[in-house]
């Protein structure tokens, strides 16, 4: 080590050690210098406490939601078939269409749906914790061209 730090170390110790142990305001200052790192302690030990506990809140929440997908709870069939729909619409699959019943746990789809939401319509459903099967009775049409108007009328050519 250069001895010039060694040095400028020594002069900065002993001129801390001088100021701390002063005869006249020395008392003060250790008083003072103390009252200021306790403080420092409190404020650090609270905040170190509230991070614990928020640690501690996420690793229970954590910790329950495993348990719930591991165990799920039993639900009655409208409560599955609620759940469904709301999957469909999760999905982007047009929900409004799809008629969904639900029996002893299997789901029971009905409703005009186009060709290529068909496997998203059943994985969707299938998903649902509590659902044991899912019954395709969907009417499966090409596209947009072949589907009914809002009003009811049949769909015209453009």
């Amino acid at each position: 080590m250069d001895k010039r730090i060694v040095f400028l170390g020594g002069l900065g110790l002993g001129a801390g050690l001088m100021y701390l142990f002063d005869p006249q305001a020395g008392s003060r200052r250790r008083k003072r210098a103390a009252t200021k790192t306790g403080g420092a302690w409190q404020r650090g030990g609270q905040g170190l406490g509230a991070f614990s506990r928020q640690v501690g809140t996420r690793a229970r929440g954590m910790a329950e939601g495993v348990r719930v997908r591991l165990r799920p709870a039993v639900a009655d069939d409208m409560t599955l078939a609620e759940r469904v729909r709301e999957r469909l619409g999760q999905a982007g699959v047009a929900s409004l269409s799809v008629d969904v019943s639900v029996l002893d746990g299997c789901a029971l789809l009905a409703g005009r749906v186009r060709e290529g939401d068909v496997d998203a319509v059943l994985r969707a459903a299938g998903s649902v914790p509590g659902v044991r099967s899912v019954e395709n009775h969907l009417d499966v049409h090409a596209g947009p061209e072949d589907e009914p108007a809002p009003d009811g009328s049949p769909a015209r050519a453009s």
